[in-house]
């Protein structure tokens, strides 16, 4: 339901609203906590891309996107580690 407000709400209030990419930050954040990072990184890009095209700063964009990729390597690590005990349990 969400993702077809997001779909809507632009060409609704037009890409040039300021409000349009807070929704889609909002719902990138869910995936990114629920670490969907393909969905989370899709839509905050877009919301970049919306700022970007309106002449609004990214600068937070970016940090988040840092932010980001500091879970998703965090993420990555820890199944590593316990992939590499379970094979060690197995031996």
């Amino acid at each position: 339901m969400q993702q077809m407000f997001l779909l809507l709400s632009a060409p609704i209030s037009g890409e040039d609203n300021a409000e349009i990419p807070h929704p889609i930050i909002f719902r990138g954040a869910v995936y990114a906590d629920t670490a969907r990072f393909d969905k989370c990184t899709a839509l905050w890009m877009r919301a970049m891309h919306l700022r970007f095209k309106n002449n609004r700063s990214v600068a937070k964009d970016l940090i988040r996107f840092g932010q980001v990729r500091r879970l998703l390597y965090h993420v990555n690590a820890q199944k590593e580690v316990q992939d590499e005990k379970q094979g060690q349990a197995q031996n």
